[in-house]
């Protein structure tokens, strides 16, 4: 990763107003996706292995970018910033480590939802989605 926080463009202070706003809007969509993902955890089934993987893809690329982010802000903090311009960067920091975190639990519920996608389910034989639904693993 060092190698690629050297290849980081860091976007002027002067765009501040532009990456808050990015970074606000990347958290309310990625906190979203987590809700979308947790209403299907008791009915996995619903989901199929392409979306499940677009989903994977998405918010990977997304977490390998967070370092972006990370470092534009290290830069500006090293910068002689007015209160305001401190207490925004502050912000974001908070905005940033928190996305960090729901990327993250994307992308573990991703992981735990491919376990039963429709595909998975179909290619079961009834034999052992009997056994799941016995197990209390799945519902009908």
């Amino acid at each position: 990763m060092t190698e690629k926080r050297e290849e980081v463009n860091v976007i002027p202070l002067s765009q501040m107003g532009m990456i808050h706003a990015m970074l606000t809007e990347e958290l309310a969509g990625t906190r979203e996706q987590f809700e979308t993902l947790t209403e299907a955890l008791d009915r996995p089934h619903v989901l199929d292995d392409e979306i499940i993987s677009r989903v994977k893809k998405v918010y990977t690329d997304q977490q390998g970018m967070l370092y972006a982010y990370e470092i534009t802000l290290e830069r500006w903090k090293a910068l002689t910033l007015t209160p305001a311009q401190l207490q925004r960067v502050q912000t974001m920091e908070g905005q940033l480590k928190d996305l960090t975190e729901a990327t993250a639990q994307v992308l573990d519920l991703a992981d735990k939802l491919s376990e039963g996608t429709i595909n998975k389910v179909l290619g079961m034989s009834d034999l052992e989605v009997a056994l799941l639904y016995l197990k209390g693993q799945k519902k009908p």
